[in-house]
């Protein structure tokens, strides 16, 4: 048994003004079984490059500068997805970015109340203990004898 691949189809687009926009292959893959043909199938439209012409008649159909074109388009495709995954990935670490930000603003707005919260308790010990302080030296002055009646 033995499969071959045949040129199928070539789709050649082109944009509004006329520019070479893609162009797309697709191979017919015979199965033979000695001479005798025991399936048949159309593959998928690959975007068409000289990696993927590979036995497809593209020296009858293109001219060498729409062969050179249709190269630089797939260069200047992978080029333009290298770019955009790496928007996409720096706009992942910028929303992690302001999310952390976030965080540590929320963290930093309880912390502050927190130590307001403590500072008013602190201050409201603090003069409870001065009153008291206050209310024991009026006491250890009334203790004190005066020193004439001794």
């Amino acid at each position: 048994m033995q499969t071959t691949k045949h040129p199928y189809e070539l789709l050649v687009r082109w944009d509004q003004n006329g520019a070479l926009a893609g162009a797309h292959v697709q191979y017919r893959y015979v199965i033979r079984d000695g001479a005798a043909v025991i399936g048949e199938s159309v593959g998928g439209a690959e975007p068409l490059t000289l990696d993927t012409a590979s036995g497809f008649p593209l020296g009858d159909l293109l001219a060498q500068t729409q062969a050179d074109a249709l190269t630089a388009k797939a260069a200047a495709d992978a080029e333009r997805d290298a770019v955009l995954a790496a928007k996409a990935e720096a706009d992942s670490a910028r929303t992690a970015a302001e999310e952390m930000a976030a965080g540590l603003a929320e963290t930093l707005a309880e912390t502050r109340q927190s130590g307001i919260e403590s500072a008013a308790q602190a201050q409201a010990t603090l003069n409870e203990a001065n009153a008291t302080i206050a209310a024991l030296r009026v006491q250890l002055a009334a203790m004190q004898v005066p020193q004439e009646r001794l």
